[in-house]
């Protein structure tokens, strides 16, 4: 049961590092310390095209489906672009 967990936060652990990645390969700004607290749009310069950019780069790396509008339009920091990605990973399984 512990190694599994293990297993499960370390997978956990390389997706946030991948999407930090991505995030930092694709911002208009990508001169900023990330953190989860990062805010997409006010610090690393992402503005409406460049997000759907991301958007469709994170849909290709990990197979995803496209957020719905309501969730997407909450994502403001890379903590929760991080959680929103990882949650609809996680309900896969």
């Amino acid at each position: 049961m512990v190694v599994q967990k293990t297993n499960i936060q370390s997978k956990e652990a390389e997706i946030r590092r991948q999407i930090s990645e991505l995030v930092i390969e694709l911002a208009p700004n990508p001169d900023v310390t990330l953190s989860t607290q990062t805010l997409l749009s006010d610090e690393l310069g992402y503005h409406s095209i460049v997000m759907i950019e991301l958007a469709v780069a994170l849909e290709r790396e990990f197979q995803l489906e496209p957020l719905p509008p309501t969730e997407a339009r909450g994502i403001r920091t890379v903590g929760h672009l991080q959680d929103a990605v990882v949650r609809q990973i996680m309900a896969r399984k």
